[in-house]
């Protein structure tokens, strides 16, 4: 059957969510999605909206609510991660906006180019006992890297930032774009709405009436004391007793933390965050469309008090934010919690400032160099000193280093007892770290892979990361020998040279942290290997377990001299080849804790394996958390760098 020309191309435009490559042309002069011909409520035509992370714990339901808004005509849905699923899901919604998704960083100017506001969730949740400043380190880079997107590709587009901590990522994004050239402070509106929701209705409860009928400003900040509801205003005009404005004021700048213990690690205010956000996100349409007096509180460029930014009222317009309101009159209590939510935001605009003069380091390929020392022993350049991990030269080593490691192991103890060790010896005799000193990578998307567990074994061998030298060595509980249930059906060990850092809270996998452990490798190859033994291995996937709220990769991978080596190079060839091996990975690491009493692990990004390429982007990214480990920029805390 042949198609017309205008069928071919419906049908493009409908299967286009389920194909992230897909770039559609949305300002075509003639295109049947363009925004002339896309109208919203009242005839009128709507707008093209992207939300960038709408994978992510508020992405998703903000994503559904964006959706369900008539003034949208076309909704760009970006991630780096599930936004294929996403996309299709929201797009089976018989509402008018047109769905697209957009997935890696490849496609992040074909989702920004062209649209009118865009709506910024991405970045890590907080966890139990974080703030939103502990998230700064993590989310400044997200930030800074898509504000530099949206400065190219929609210069004029309006930006609503949610993205945590909002009173640092605000001045970083306003930094990005005044670097760019393309800075309107009435375009920059970071998303404060939450707090006045909470606002709203705990007021509500204490004066025993409906939210939707009170109005308490909420200036200053987003993040704790900075977070300044200004009760003296609230509509209608009601009196408080001081306990109540003490219980108020402390509970709505801590209803973040509120929810988060509430789920005890499970996550953190999204769902509420979503629907203040979609809130905020309305009213910026109404003041594109030129609706009058649309108000709402934000955190903004402001000269409402010396700081550059601040969270107060503005209206609304085509232009973005059009008037920022004055504080108008406080009593006493809110004059002095005005001058600690000053001092509190000084501090946070000023390490923005000094983010903004280093460069992105979201998903950046970066290199360190170790210092030279002279008399050093090893292999291939690699020094083997106890005292020091360094290079014979200032060589930059990074994945991309090449060496062929000739290692040897010695077994010291009786196998099964609390006193085995396997150790690893370099060719002059020496022990060396099978963690350390062993190379990552060989070259052309080949690494070393250490095995710890042959297949059809049960003994829980691991590298002693707090031992010098770092052997392998049987896990113990309580002083005896670890043993799983049953046993593992593949080849089981890790990546040389990386590490899963417990300070890093991965924005991907639900803000889980890592284990403090390297990397794990799950060889799916026919032969039992031996403790000990070095494979050359090629990845094909990477499984997201999340082990107790921890985030602890696994591999899938295959060693090169496998039989069936040639045949697999990515997922779909695990499943083509190996039929139902992932899903009994996935079935083995999630269910092995159960006889002992123990709740099963989960798994993030959607309980799937994923691909090839991200497989290498955690290698990559973790053979970085080492490097700073091994020299010392982070905290070693009980690891052994020898």
């Amino acid at each position: 059957m042949e198609f017309r020309g205008d069928a071919n191309q419906r049908i493009a435009r409908i299967s286009a969510h389920l194909q992230p490559s897909f770039t559609p042309q949305m300002e075509a002069k003639n295109s049947v999605i363009g925004r002339e011909n896309c109208r919203a409520k009242g005839g009128n035509p709507g707008f093209k909206v992207a939300i960038l992370g709408a994978a992510g714990g508020i992405g998703q339901s903000l994503s559904l609510l964006m959706k369900m808004n008539p003034l949208v005509s076309l909704l760009h849905l970006y991630d780096v991660v599930n936004a294929p699923g996403v996309t299709a899901d929201v797009s089976h919604m018989d509402t008018g906006a047109v769905v697209r998704g957009f997935l890696g960083a490849k496609q992040l100017e074909d989702a920004l180019t062209g649209m009118d506001l865009v709506i910024i969730p991405a970045g890590v949740p907080r966890k139990p006992g974080m703030t939103r400043d502990d998230l700064f380190k993590i989310n400044a880079g997200i930030v800074k890297t898509l504000c530099e997107g949206v400065a190219k590709c929609c210069p004029n587009a309006i930006v609503n930032l949610i993205s945590n901590p909002v009173n640092s990522t605000v001045p970083i994004a306003a930094e990005v774009f005044k670097k760019a050239g393309t800075y309107d402070p009435k375009k920059l509106l970071g998303v404060t709405t939450l707090d006045v929701a909470r606002a709203n209705t705990f007021v509500a409860e204490v004066l025993g009436l409906d939210p939707r009928e009170v109005d308490v400003p909420v200036v200053g900040g987003h993040a704790g004391v900075t977070i300044l509801p200004l009760l003296s205003q609230v509509k209608p005009p009601s009196s408080f007793t001081p306990q109540e404005i003490e219980y108020l004021t402390n509970r709505i700048q801590n209803g973040g933390t509120e929810v988060v213990e509430a789920k005890a690690g499970a996550g953190s205010a999204t769902l509420s965050m979503a629907y203040a956000a979609a809130k905020f996100a309305d009213a910026c349409l109404r003041g594109l469309r030129g609706d009058a007096n649309v108000v709402e509180c934000s955190f903004v460029a402001s000269q409402v008090t010396e700081l550059a930014f601040f969270a107060t009222k503005v209206r609304l317009g085509r232009t973005g934010a059009e008037e920022v309101y004055q504080l108008g009159p406080l009593n006493q209590y809110e004059r002095i919690g005005l001058e600690k939510a000053k001092e509190e935001l000084a501090g946070s605009i000023q390490k923005a400032t000094a983010v903004t003069q280093t460069t992105s380091c979201f998903l950046a390929k970066r290199a360190f160099v170790l210092p030279a020392k002279k008399s050093c022993g090893g292999f291939g350049g690699l020094c083997f000193n106890r005292r020091a991990l360094v290079l014979k030269s200032k060589r930059p080593f990074s994945c991309s280093a090449i060496y062929n490691p000739q290692v040897k192991v010695q077994e010291e103890g009786p196998p099964e007892s609390l006193d085995y060790r396997v150790f690893f010896l370099d060719g002059s005799g020496k022990k060396v770290s099978p963690w350390h000193d062993i190379p990552l990578t060989l070259g052309d998307g080949v690494f070393n892979f250490i095995v710890e567990i042959p297949k059809e074994s049960k003994a829980k061998m691991e590298v002693a990361t707090d031992e010098d030298f770092t052997p392998i060595k049987q896990d113990t509980k309580k002083g005896k020998l670890r043993y799983y249930p049953y046993n593992i059906n593949w080849n089981y060990g890790l990546l040389p040279q990386t590490w899963e850092d417990p300070s890093h809270a991965n924005s991907e996998v639900e803000g889980c942290f890592g284990d403090n452990d390297p990397v794990d490798v799950v060889e799916i190859g026919e032969t039992q290997r031996k403790i000990g033994d070095v494979l050359k291995i090629k990845p094909l996937a990477a499984l997201a377990m999340i082990d107790e709220g921890e985030l602890d990769w696994k591999i899938v991978a295959i060693s090169l001299d496998d039989p069936k080596a040639h045949l697999v190079n990515d997922v779909e060839d695990v499943e083509k080849h190996f039929p139902g091996t992932l899903t009994a990975i996935r079935d083995w690491f999630r269910d092995y804790k159960i006889p002992d009493g123990k709740p099963a692990n989960r798994f993030g990004l959607g309980d799937k394996p994923a691909n090839k390429e991200y497989a290498l982007k955690i290698i990559h990214e973790t053979n970085e958390s080492w490097a700073k480990l091994v020299k010392r920029s982070v905290d070693a805390g009980d690891l052994s760098l020898y």
